[in-house]
């Protein structure tokens, strides 16, 4: 039937998307290629994530780094992580990204909507052995909602031990300054482009679609 964020992320862009000097200005940054950072909306996630995603990032510094909060956390949590750049508006930064560092969830989703090239993390306990339970029980190829509905790998995902700084900053490399780039970005935008043409195959509006097919089976 489709997926609501698609709806509701192409009314944002239409409606309410920032000119770019408006977004700098406002958040007190430089014209200067950003990556966002978004490490989760839990303590937990935000704890194992964020810190290697700015250790990624700080090896790249001809890009600025602007961590996505999360809502209902407070600042407090984000206070030692020595953020320098941070928004609460999840959307603004990813219009103006160039590229994102995202904890596996309905943001990698969001990111892939709003068109913006990706490395997926999830840390979580970093354990090896976690990692291989989870792949013995999970009879699915991709954890990531971009891979799931696309079903094939579109960005990479990180996960558990493979979740490392060297590992993220690798992988962002290949989308930042690598003879590369253009190759790993084509391929990742028109996996978008796949994603996209799923979600609306049903009709464009799933709420709609979905109580229809409900109400007329």
């Amino acid at each position: 039937v489709g997926n609501p964020s698609m709806e509701e992320i192409d009314h944002w862009i239409t409606t309410q998307k920032p000119e770019r000097e408006a977004f700098l200005k406002a958040h007190r940054l430089r014209e200067r290629p950003i990556i966002a950072i978004l490490p989760g909306s839990r303590r937990s996630e935000i704890k194992n994530n964020l810190p290697l995603m700015l250790e990624a990032a700080a090896q790249f510094p001809q890009y600025q780094a602007v961590v996505a909060l999360a809502p209902g956390i407070d600042d407090e949590v984000y206070s030692s992580f020595g953020i320098q750049h941070s928004t609460r508006d999840t959307y603004a930064l990813l219009s103006q990204a160039h590229t994102a560092m995202v904890t596996s969830g309905t943001a990698t989703l969001e990111t892939a909507l709003m068109n913006v090239p990706q490395v997926v993390c999830y840390r979580a306990n970093g354990s090896k052995l976690s990692y291989n339970l989870m792949k013995s029980l999970i009879k699915v190829k991709f954890v990531s909602l971009p891979n799931l509905i696309a079903d094939e790998a579109v960005i990479p995902e990180l996960l558990l031990h493979y979740c490392t700084p060297e590992s993220i900053a690798e992988e962002m490399r290949k989308l930042l300054n690598t003879t590369s780039k253009d190759e790993q970005r084509s391929t990742q935008l028109g996996g978008y482009e796949k994603i996209r043409n799923l979600l609306s195959s049903s009709g464009h509006n799933a709420a709609a679609t979905a109580a229809s097919t409900i109400v007329n089976p």
